[in-house]
């Protein structure tokens, strides 16, 4: 194997399981967001990369919201995280946020960051398919 420069802030594992295939956790110390992945020996240098990369960066997602009457605001119900979005007088669209999700909202935009992209495509699908919002109201932006 090769080596490649680890950041202070990352924990790395790799174990050999066969011959050729080895398994890589990668975890990131101040965020405590970790990653596995398979790989050949071959495909070392990529993959310890991307595993960084997703850990120390993760993916992101952004609701792009249009029209007059706007109002994102990150609520708590219940102890847990709720995105409220409403479009003008409308009642809220209220969805509940993944723990490891992580929302910020900046004038009108939604942004979701999260270690897997599947989690935050999960949660702006169920805001988009929401009777309440109008349909062209909110557009999604990578």
């Amino acid at each position: 194997m090769k080596h490649q420069k680890i950041p202070d802030n990352i924990q790395l594992t790799v174990k050999t399981l066969k011959e050729n295939l080895s398994v890589c956790t990668v975890k990131h110390k101040i965020t405590n967001l970790s990653t596995w992945f398979l790989f050949e020996q071959s495909d070392y240098q990529y993959v310890l990369k991307r595993a960084i990369q997703t850990v120390s960066q993760g993916h992101t997602r952004t609701l792009l919201l249009h029209g007059v009457g706007f109002k994102a605001d990150i609520i708590q119900v219940n102890h847990e995280n709720v995105l409220s979005l409403r479009i003008g007088k409308k009642l809220p669209c209220n969805s509940t946020i993944p723990d490891n999700v992580h929302i910020f909202i900046k004038d009108n935009a939604v942004h979701a960051w999260a270690p897997n992209i599947s989690i935050i495509d999960n949660l702006f699908f169920k805001i988009l398919k929401n009777k309440a919002i109008k349909k062209g109201t909110i557009t999604i932006a990578n």
